[in-house]
């Protein structure tokens, strides 16, 4: 199943929003959306993956 417009969208702007900040090292997607089966009402499931001087 191909990802839905919407999903990408809301991928693309939170990637957008961290991806030139050192803070931040990952963005994984989890849930349907990632494993192909999302239907249209799905949410996308983010992981944000932050380096320890996020929490110093």
């Amino acid at each position: 199943m191909q990802i839905r417009d919407h999903h990408q969208r809301a991928i693309d702007r939170l990637a957008d929003a961290y991806r030139d900040d050192p803070r931040f090292r990952a963005l994984i997607i989890g849930g349907s959306v990632a494993k192909g089966y999302a239907r249209e009402d799905s949410d996308v499931d983010f992981l944000i993956v932050a380096s320890d001087e996020v929490f110093e």
